[in-house]
């Protein structure tokens, strides 16, 4: 009511002023963070994956490691990673269907599949670990899937070859690009991703 409306506008602006102190406050507390890690459990939902890509860039920012360009380059070895896990390991989609699923999901729209094989067994149950530790030096995912792997050993031989186009692997090509070091457990389901920054 019109009667309250002072008495209501002096506390409302009394509350907005103190929210904006403890952002100050929390800011100039960041300014000093030099390290976040992070762990997530996740369903095989796509749409999970833009909120951590920008809790990823945020967090990157926060601790202030690396430049624009490192920022956008984990982003899109994250990303990559993840809709692996997701379509190839825990949904165990071929190639075809991978490829499918990710068009429909960067178009904002629901891949019919992925929804029928997330209400199955044993895809239903299947989860995806991410592990995140940033730091002023370096970024470091660990990317694992329940699903049943790969063939490390043969895809270590393509990679040393240079043969990793006949694997079709854009996203695992991408990922080697854009960062330091990659590697595999021995039963295909995780893989560890690190970023160096320059000295």
């Amino acid at each position: 009511p019109k009667s309250a409306l002072a008495e209501s506008l002096i506390d409302t602006v009394d509350q907005i002023l103190e929210y904006s102190r403890k952002n100050r406050s929390k800011e100039q507390l960041m300014r000093y963070a030099t390290n976040c890690r992070h762990q997530f459990k996740q369903d095989n939902d796509p749409r999970l994956i833009p909120p951590l890509l920008d809790f990823v860039q945020e967090a990157m920012q926060t601790v202030r490691v690396g430049d624009a360009i490192s920022v956008r380059h984990a982003s899109v070895a994250l990303e990559e990673a993840l809709t692996t896990a997701m379509y190839h390991g825990n949904l165990e989609f071929d190639e075809k269907q991978a490829r499918d699923a990710c068009k429909s999901y960067r178009d904002g729209n629901e891949f019919e599949m992925v929804k029928v094989r997330s209400e199955q067994e044993p895809y239903k149950s299947r989860l995806v670990y991410v592990g995140i530790d940033i730091s002023r030096t370096k970024v470091q995912f660990i990317i694992r899937d329940q699903g049943t792997g790969f063939d490390v050993d043969a895809l270590q031989s393509c990679i040393q070859t240079e043969h990793l186009s006949e694997l079709k692997q854009r996203g695992l090509t991408l990922i080697r690009n854009f960062m330091s070091d990659v590697s595999f457990n021995g039963d295909g389901n995780e893989i560890r991703m690190t970023l160096e920054m320059p000295r």
